[in-house]
């Protein structure tokens, strides 16, 4: 807060002129509480921060609509979406990464993929369905699902939720070549690749004692499916214009 402070009066002549005197150095002097309230507003809403504190220093704004304006205001870009709003940005920031992480996944170049695909009217939505394009006539087309796991602005629902995706992801790897979970955070991806080899383990093992003897093959020659990976993909959450105005004014301590 004193950087934030500090930054006002560096560069006071950047906030609205009062009476002579810019608001900067009006609001150097205010008390801590008007300060902080103009602090939060200011690095989501750096424009309307300066509406509240020209409002502030003529009277006609008092300390409760400052701190009314701070708790309802959200950054702009990813960082300030909600809910769908949320998933759509994710999804379209995250597209091209995506795309390139399945063709890693699976070697071969995908199509242009399906967004927020339906198999049927009442089937739970794929995030993305691609596509492979075979190098040889002889090999078969690929299918691949995307699943976006969140994201989540509660960081702690990655792993709460992660048997949930697991579940849906192994489910989905009946009907597709590949399953691929993606995180945007990649504090837990070892955490869901160490399940999803679990439960993988798990079928080839059922797949091996369901065998009769005569049908037994080396392990090695054993479908190792289900084919589900997951891959992480962080994506900038705070647009370039709030990063560049919160930069100019220095760091809310």
């Amino acid at each position: 807060m004193i950087l934030f402070r500090s930054a006002i009066l560096a560069r006071k002549s950047a906030w609205p002129a009062i009476g002579g005197r810019s608001a900067g150095s009006l609001i150097g002097l205010a008390p801590l509480s008007v300060v902080e309230a103009l602090a939060r507003l200011h690095r989501l809403e750096p424009l309307e921060a300066r509406r509240a504190a020209k409002e502030w220093t003529e009277g006609r704004s008092s300390l409760e609509a400052l701190w009314r304006a701070a708790n309802s205001a959200r950054p702009a870009g990813l960082a300030g979406s909600l809910g769908q709003f949320l998933e759509e940005e994710f999804r379209k920031r995250a597209e091209e990464a995506i795309r390139n992480a399945v063709q890693e996944v699976t070697g071969e170049v995908v199509s242009t993929g399906h967004v927020n695909y339906k198999d049927t009217p009442e089937s739970p939505a794929l995030d993305f369905l691609y596509s492979t394009t075979p190098k040889s006539s002889l090999l078969k087309s690929q299918a691949i699902a995307v699943l976006i796991v969140g994201p989540y602005q509660n960081k702690t629902l990655y792993r709460k939720r992660r048997f949930d995706w697991m579940l849906r992801a192994f489910g989905l790897a009946w009907s597709y070549d590949h399953v691929l979970l993606v995180l945007t955070d990649k504090k837990h991806l070892a955490d869901y690749n160490r399940w999803i080899l679990h439960y993988r383990q798990t079928v080839v093992n059922r797949q091996l004692s369901n065998s009769k003897p005569t049908d037994i093959k080396p392990q090695s020659e054993v479908t190792l499916g289900p084919h589900v990976h997951v891959v992480s993909i962080e994506i900038q959450n705070m647009d370039p214009t709030d990063e560049a105005a919160i930069a100019s004014f220095g760091t809310v301590a």
